[in-house]
């Protein structure tokens, strides 16, 4: 099975929000697999919100697979490894992205 390659991205949305993403690549597209969503400006978003996004995102990835996890170094790529190994799974390759 080829690894699941996901991306962790923030978004302005509407007025005055911003969205954290966890898309699923597949196909050279973006398929958004989890979301989170919170008033404030585009920037660095607090570790709880990634923490949350990855719990949530987790859920949804079945026990077994590979993963890489792309994104521009805003999360902790080894509190990701240290929860995807809690629950079972092998260790998540993160690739950092400028």
């Amino acid at each position: 099975m080829r690894p699941l390659g996901l991306l962790r991205e923030g978004r302005v949305v509407g007025r005055g929000c911003v969205a954290l993403l966890m898309p699923v690549v597949y196909t050279g597209r973006a398929l958004p697999l989890a979301w989170l969503g919170r008033q404030g400006q585009k920037g660095p978003l607090p570790a709880d919100l990634h923490s949350a996004l990855g719990a949530q995102g987790q859920e949804l990835i079945p026990l077994g697979a590979s993963v890489v996890l792309r994104g521009d170094g805003a999360f902790d790529g080894q509190s990701c490894n240290t929860r995807w190994r809690r629950r079972g799974g092998p260790p998540c390759a993160v690739q950092e992205v400028m």
